[in-house]
């Protein structure tokens, strides 16, 4: 399976092909190279967008985009860590819509310790944001480590 975060990046960008269904394939033995290089089994049940979007000039922009993508991380100190890197975290992809790629800053190798993962609204009321606090501050100080994953639509 291709590691190249670029080519996740670019696949991930492709309309329709969210986590859920990347993860489908990706457990078929079906790769982003694969699916960016159109070698795939001709009936792979995709959305008709994704099959369109899926022709050398968009590909070829979608993996531009991914370049710049990861040289802005990277100026910015972000890692990216696509599924099929050692780094990413082996519990984080039992679930059925894994993202794609991960970018984190720091230390990389703490993905693969305990973590706990606090969810919540947009807009939380001030005793929901108080409580939230107080939650992650109890876990940051148990296990002496902070955590800050950030998912744009939770």
């Amino acid at each position: 399976m291709s590691s190249d975060p670029k080519e996740w990046i670019a696949v991930s960008m492709l309309p329709g092909l969210g986590p859920a269904t990347l993860s489908k394939l990706t457990a078929q033995g079906i790769s982003p190279t694969q699916i960016l290089e159109l070698d795939f089994p001709e009936r792979l049940p995709l959305r008709a967008d994704t099959y369109r979007a899926l022709n050398p000039k968009t590909i070829h922009q979608l993996l531009n985009r991914a370049e710049a993508l990861i040289e802005d991380a990277t100026q910015k100190g972000l890692q990216c860590i696509c599924q099929s890197c050692d780094a990413y975290p082996p519990l984080l992809k039992e679930i059925p819509d894994p993202p794609a790629v991960l970018w984190c800053k720091g230390q990389v190798n703490l993905l693969a310790q305990p973590q706990i993962a606090i969810v919540g609204s947009r807009k939380p009321s001030p005793a929901g944001e108080k409580t939230a606090y107080n939650f992650a501050f109890f876990f940051i100080e148990v296990w002496l480590c902070n955590y800050q994953w950030i998912s744009a639509g939770c």
